[in-house]
């Protein structure tokens, strides 16, 4: 019975491991005390996996804690760095807990095993079920009354930030805000004083740069085969410009601002 509650323990480690990894992801570019914890529970982990003697899970763990190390080393938090992760949390699957069961137990389940007829896997090679990879993780935020997504990554909320502004300086280069002023100012009309107000500013490192964001309120965030959410995209009344697709959810509409080259 103790193995079982191991097993199971091990995968209520790995169901908190992969939450905080998500929120680390989602929030900011330094999460020190995230990241402590990520590495706190792959501990926690490694030492179920020990105190069963189960390899299977010891070289799981410890591909695992090799990406970890790595990604906390350079600090470089991009979208490959998570997926790299991901994929190696993916592989410690609940199906193999028969690695807590003793050893003769295991070679009960092996000669059952052998005497039965399985049907063959139809998951084509190289792909593993329940994989990250590929699954865009998409930001909803709101500048002043429109609601906008975009594709997430490492991101940062500057504020009290002059809403005139029409570019910053950020680390040493100028970058464009989006929407630009005259777009933000028209929307809001002349009911409220925006000019003297401070604002937020969103600023999300993608591969190919930084992007920086007028926001007023950071929305939520969710993940959306990207064949699936690019269905979903409707055509906007007003094809020019740099939008030209909105995505409708729970009732919302937020318009798609895409990255570059899409």
């Amino acid at each position: 019975m103790e193995r079982v509650k191991d097993s199971r323990f091990l995968f209520d480690l790995k169901r908190k491991f992969r939450y905080i990894l998500e929120e680390v992801e989602k929030n900011t570019f330094d999460q020190d005390s995230e990241v402590r914890e990520l590495e706190t529970l792959w501990e926690e982990m490694f030492d179920v996996a020990s105190r069963n003697d189960t390899p299977y899970f010891k070289a799981r763990l410890s591909n695992l804690k090799r990406q970890l190390d790595g990604f906390v080393k350079t600090k470089a938090y991009e979208k490959q760095e998570f997926d790299r992760i991901y994929r190696q949390l993916e592989k410690i699957r609940k199906d193999d807990t028969v690695e807590f069961l003793d050893e003769s137990m295991r070679s009960t389940l092996g000669r059952i095993a052998e005497n039965t007829n399985r049907v063959s896997s139809l998951t084509p090679s190289g792909i593993e079920p329940g994989s990250l990879s590929g699954i865009p993780l998409l930001l909803t935020f709101r500048c002043g009354t429109v609601h906008f997504i975009v594709k997430s990554g490492p991101k940062k909320i500057f504020r009290n930030v002059h809403r005139n502004k029409d570019k910053v300086l950020y680390d040493g280069k100028k970058y464009p805000i989006f929407p630009s002023r005259s777009i933000y100012f028209s929307w809001e009309g002349e009911s409220r004083a925006w000019e003297t107000e401070p604002g937020s500013l969103l600023m999300i490192r993608y591969p190919e740069g930084n992007r920086f964001f007028r926001c007023d309120a950071l929305g939520d965030t969710f993940r959306i085969p990207e064949d699936t959410f690019k269905r979903r995209l409707q055509p906007t009344d007003k094809q020019g410009g740099e939008i030209r697709y909105y995505f409708r959810k729970a009732g919302i509409r937020y318009y798609y601002i895409p990255q570059k080259g899409e």
